[in-house]
């Protein structure tokens, strides 16, 4: 599938991250080879003749940069496209955007490289969201699925359900409107059985997209229990560095704190929550303890710690934790005991 080019204009944008050494500006659509030479001098001029060539030249300030030209359909948007990878930093790669910019071209918006890479069949939408996906990636883990889901391993999953049923559906139809014919049919026993593999891969593809969904997100875990019951401790302890203040006063932790932190591989985000209680006369802790609440609706796990050096106190916690939190399906609390080694009251 390809959509008509003619009509649509040239886009162009810096396509690494701004601060490294070197950038790269990528142009992309019908004026593309015209917006390239036009900014871009060297010994040959970027063309079909030269295509996918790693040309050495200068643009109009003097620097040295390095263009290619890729012919479509044979590019990332399967446009005419042409890079221009010039000194990274900031004002570099922002000066020769703009030559780029005043040449014909205009801003691309976000995503719109990988649109049009879509819109011309270069890719399916399993891919297109993989490539957010990969540049996210808070993990290795993370970064393997979402390139295996950029090679269109989904998709051809996705495609295979997707022909059990065009099958079966076909078997009905023929079935409906040839009652008389003696054809090939498949038996109802065949449909059934082709119905209940299209539902277990379905099944599988459900699941695989819940755990994807946690590679891709992070897991959100919430610590929370009552005041000086040691969350901030804990917060500190899974970072490995202190990032929550901790000392012996109760209501310390006014605000809620966010971490992200890597946990056999998979992206954590961790929130540290103000002391939970019903009795407070503090304003600015009450809008703490509000949030914490808040916060707690949202999470996926929740890290309940209980203060072992008082044993009454714990008891209470665990009260208020089973009548005030409400708890969504799914939602998994473990308790943690804290303290231990210091002697009960």
């Amino acid at each position: 599938m390809r959509y008509d080019t003619l009509d649509q204009d040239t886009i162009a944008s810096l396509c690494t991250a701004p601060g490294g050494a070197l950038a790269i500006i990528r142009i992309s659509g019908p004026l593309a080879l015209e917006c390239g030479n036009k900014v871009w001098k060297g010994r040959r001029k970027l063309g079909p003749e030269c295509r996918r060539q790693m040309l050495l030249g200068k643009i109009s300030s003097g620097e040295r940069c390095l263009a290619v030209f890729m012919e479509q359909p044979h590019s990332y948007t399967g446009e005419d496209t042409v890079e221009l990878h010039c000194h990274g930093g900031a004002f570099a790669p922002r000066r020769l955007l703009e030559q780029v910019l005043h040449s014909g071209a205009r801003s691309a918006g976000p995503g719109e490289f990988t649109k049009r890479a879509f819109l011309n069949g270069k890719m399916d939408l399993t891919q297109a969201e993989a490539v957010a996906d990969l540049i996210n990636a808070k993990s290795e883990r993370a970064a393997l699925l979402a390139e295996k889901q950029m090679d269109g391993n989904l998709g051809r999953q996705i495609r295979a359900v997707r022909e059990i049923l065009l099958t079966v559906q076909l078997e009905a139809e023929s079935r409906l409107d040839f009652p008389e014919e003696d054809l090939d049919w498949k038996s109802p026993r065949e449909c059934r059985n082709l119905l209940i593999q299209a539902e277990t891969e379905l099944d599988k593809l459900i699941r695989s997209g819940k755990q994807g969904a946690v590679l891709r997100d992070g897991l959100h875990v919430v610590i929370a229990g009552r005041p000086n019951a040691g969350k901030s401790s804990l917060l500190n302890a899974l970072l490995g560095y202190d990032r929550a203040i901790v000392t012996p006063v109760a209501g310390t932790t006014r605000d809620t704190l966010e971490e992200y932190v890597s946990l056999r591989d998979i992206p954590v985000r961790l929130t540290d929550t103000a002391g939970l209680h019903e009795d407070s006369s503090d304003p600015v802790e009450k809008i703490g303890i509000d949030r914490s609440f808040h916060t707690l609706e949202e999470a996926q796990m929740i890290f309940w710690v209980l203060d072992g050096s008082d044993m009454e106190s714990a008891v209470c916690s665990a009260g208020f934790l089973r009548s005030q939190l409400p708890f969504r399906k799914n939602q998994e609390v473990l308790a943690l005991w804290n303290k231990t080694d210091l002697e009960s009251s």
